[in-house]
Parts: C-alpha cells; structure tokens; sequence
C-alpha cells in the first residue's frame, strides 16, 4: 500500500491537518473508551468477576493502548488478574465478547449500507454474519460444554489447557442472555460511533470532502469485521491496507485514504496511552497492585463470585458433595 501511494501526499496531509481538531479527537475516543469501560464490566460481572472501576478502568485502557502489537488487547485481561486475581479464562471471555459484539454489528453495517463500487459486500456480509452467528451457537453447545467437563484432569498440562477452554465456552455460554446481549450490543453501537465520528472528522481534516457519514461507518465497519475475524496480527497493516482499499473503492484518493487509516490508528494508540497515564495518576496507589500483586480482599471477593472456586471452601470442609451448595455449584 505505501508502495503504490504518494507518499508525498500522504506526508502532506499529516502537517495541513488542523490541529485544532486533536482536542475533539481525544475527546471522542476519550467518550469511546468510557463506553467501551461500562460495556466490558457488564460482561465481567455477569461471568463473576467483580472488578473494581478503578481496576477495570486501568486493564481496559491498558489494553486498548498496547494493541500496537499482536494480541495487546489482552493485555487487559493480564492487568486484572494482576490487580485482582480475577480468573482468566472468564474474564477472556468477557474481552472476546466485546471482539464479536463489534464484528456483529460492523457485519450488519455493511450488510444494510453496503459499498458503492462493490455490489458483492452486501450478500457476502450477510452470509459470513449468518455463519459467525452459527459457530457461535456451535461453540457453546451442551455437548460441547460436557465433553470439556468429561475430559477434566487438572494434574495434566493438557488437561489445564483444556478446563481453561472449558472455563471459556462456559463463560461465553453464560452471556448468551436477551437482555444482557441487547444492553452490551447498544453499548457496542455507542462506541463503534464515536469512532466512526472521529474517522469521519478525520476524513474531513485530510481534505476528503465528498464523503458522507454513512459511508465512513461502512469503511470503518470492514476495516474492524476484518481485524477481528481475520486471524492475522493488525500491525501487518490489515487495517489500513483494508481501510484503504475500501476509501479508494468509495470513490476517494488512495493517499488520501492511507493519510485518514494512519491517523485514526495513531489517534487511538496515543489517547488510549495518554488516558492510561492519566488513569495511573488519578489511582497512584494501583501501581502497587500492579507490581506487587492484588489487594487479599478483593483477590477474595473474586474467587467467591468465581463458580469454579465455590466447591474448593466446601471439599475443604469436608462438606459431602451432596449438600445444597455443591449440588447448585454442579448444576
């Protein structure tokens, strides 16, 4: 892409861009990542992982801000279990949700807008949604669920991996609620459309006048179906190779839209970052936790609200596997 761009354009653009339009930038990806905060709590106590805000605020943004390299948004899930023990596998669970929640809907985008110059995205988006829905549901099948409990040996290497997959599918089966789904995907909405507001002003700020809204929510929409369901790392430049490719199929610039992927990506990477600095001087005393290991009390609050642990205080006890407890546990 940057081969067959102009690269004196593209540098161009990067020093005519207003800079009195960064503070509106930070303020919409600041807005983005506050949304992007509820909605991953939501999930993470509906899985039992009772995070503090603080703590949650921090692991997001951390995440968010490390994704410059492969795999960086889990970060985030590496960050809480720092900061509060939180079991990893359901707190996974809870970041991939926010993953597929976005690439449902980006896929719903597409398949309702479409792209001008490509008629085929409309029944392509349609069917790779109907499939995506598909392997959801196959994932998280009954069967599925007990032929991982079955297989269960925590003495074994190959058994862990496999009680984590287990914890996994069990935590994405357990957000499989009407009513959770609808509020998680209304915040998903919410998010992905301060993005797309700040990609759209973006646009405008490189001199892509000649662009509507619901066109730069179609761009951005492939652009991030693209990096969630492909398994490639997005610092190979699928993101913008892919934004780009479809800038120049709405009828814009090549270098202008390699000008626009660039700096929406740079945008996100240094406020993410910037906000994550911010949050670490709000919270100084959290910088403990993270190099010191997790408050006793809250590493506590979590493994009681972990469906996972609830057994252990009882076999402990001596409590016979047929009290009420352990019964409602297994089930």
């Amino acid at each position: 892409m940057l081969a067959t761009s102009d690269l004196g354009k593209v540098a161009s653009g990067f020093q005519r861009f207003p800079l009195l339009l960064v503070p509106v930038l930070f303020g919409l990806i600041a807005g983005r990542e506050a949304v992007r905060v509820i909605e991953w709590r939501l999930l993470l106590r509906q899985l039992g992982v009772r995070a503090r805000w603080r703590h949650t605020i921090l692991a997001l943004l951390g995440g968010d801000a490390a994704q410059l390299v492969p795999g960086g948004i889990y970060l985030s899930n590496l960050l809480l279990k720092r900061e509060e023990e939180a079991n990893m596998a359901r707190s996974l669970a809870a970041t991939s949700a926010t993953q597929l929640l976005e690439a449902f809907i980006c896929l719903a985008v597409l398949a309702i807008v479409g792209v001008a110059r490509w008629p085929w995205m409309r029944p392509v988006a349609a069917v790779v949604l109907a499939g995506f829905c598909g392997f959801l549901i196959l994932i998280t099948r009954p069967a599925t669920l007990q032929w991982l409990r079955r297989k269960h040996a925590p003495r074994r290497i190959l058994d862990r991996l496999r009680d984590g997959l287990k914890q996994f599918l069990e935590g994405m089966e357990g957000l499989f609620d009407a009513w959770l789904i609808a509020r998680a995907g209304a915040l998903a909405a919410a998010h992905l459309a301060f993005t797309v507001a700040a990609l759209y002003i973006i646009s405008l700020g490189v001199g892509i006048d000649d662009i509507t809204w619901t066109q730069v929510a179609a761009i951005y929409s492939f652009v991030l179906a693209l990096v969630n369901l492909s398994p490639l790392p997005t610092d190979l430049g699928v993101s913008e190779g892919g934004g780009t490719s479809i800038f120049v199929a709405t009828g814009v610039d090549q270098s202008q839209g390699l000008t626009a992927m660039l700096l929406i990506r740079f945008a996100i990477i240094f406020a993410t970052g910037l906000l994550f600095l911010l949050a670490l001087a709000v919270f100084p005393r959290e910088v403990k936790h993270l190099t010191e290991g997790p408050n006793p009390a809250d590493a506590a609050a979590n493994a009681a609200a972990d469906p996972n642990a609830r057994p252990q205080p009882e076999a402990a006890k001596g409590t016979s596997s047929s009290s009420p407890a352990t019964g409602t546990t297994a089930a």
